[in-house]
């Protein structure tokens, strides 16, 4: 059985592999009695001696150049959170996909409070303040690593006053295959995949979602298993009057090779209403 979560949230220049992390927070909590444990927080400056000027992101965590010049520098700022994950049983943050590519590996499961968890209640968006404002906890402030992680731990809070925490993360952390939706690209049908936990690729040109297999039958449209690193490039071979069902298709005009296209894998291909070839 899990108790311990180690609930992270982290600030940053940027989204990019390049980017570094300026900021993290974390909060030590035990799922099975419902309470917090430890809390930590931390700037931390990433630059060397010789660099200086402007930060990335400060518009949106309001954290300057300025506030890092006293921080510690990462090695000293991440000891604590090497401590308190060495003591949790799972990694939990919001979009936890964006978190973990700043964070070492502590060679613990991540749990994901977008897509992993079946939170009670309606939402009108991932985001945190939509979660935490549809089950009735306040928003003081956010896009600050610890107003985050405590925005986390009051939602837990207020969700274990009528569910059991534990079996709602042993279900979360069962295995995922990434699927890609079967459906066309309209108003109606955009809608209904989004309501599903989907997100839209728009570099892909798909409504793509990870779960348990055994959830897919669950699904009010079809979808097909579709990993990346197995996805190819397929060309619609349709005449130019029928291009709209290529781009309700999810594929895209490519004008220098005068061609619409799309990226997956074979399956995915055979489940088109029309012909398609696959190209290099």
């Amino acid at each position: 059985m899990i108790r311990w979560a180690l609930i992270l949230d982290t600030e940053t220049t940027g989204v990019e592999e390049t980017d570094a992390c300026i900021e993290v927070a974390c909060c030590l909590y035990d799922l099975d009695g419902a309470f917090p444990m430890t809390s930590y927080s931390t700037l931390m400056d990433p630059r060397s001696e010789d660099q200086g000027g402007d930060i990335g992101g400060t518009e949106i965590h309001g954290i300057t150049a300025r506030m890092l010049d006293r921080s510690p520098h990462p090695p000293m700022a991440w000891t604590p959170v090497v401590g308190l994950a060495a003591q949790a049983d799972v990694l939990v943050a919001h979009n936890a996909d964006f978190d973990r590519r700043f964070v070492p590996d502590f060679g613990k499961p991540w749990v994901c409070t977008v897509s992993d968890i079946e939170w009670p209640g309606k939402r009108d968006s991932r985001s945190l303040p939509s979660l935490a404002l549809s089950l009735g906890v306040g928003v003081v402030s956010a896009h600050r690593a610890m107003a985050d992680v405590d925005t986390l731990v009051r939602i837990l809070n207020r969700v274990a006053e009528t569910h059991l925490l534990v079996p709602m993360f042993e279900r979360a952390l069962r295995p995922k295959t990434r699927f890609v939706a079967v459906v066309p690209s309209d108003q109606s049908s955009n809608a209904l995949v989004k309501n599903n936990g989907f997100r839209w690729d728009d570099e892909r040109r798909e409504w793509w979602r990870k779960m348990p297999m055994e959830d897919v039958a669950g699904l009010p449209f079809n979808v097909e298993p579709c990993e990346i690193s197995l996805c190819r490039r397929f060309v619609a071979m349709l005449p130019y009057e029928q291009r709209q069902l290529a781009k309700d298709s999810g594929f895209a005009w490519d004008g220098d090779r005068r061609e619409w296209w799309r990226s997956m894998q074979p399956n995915v291909a055979a489940c088109l209403p029309f012909r398609v070839v696959e190209r290099a």
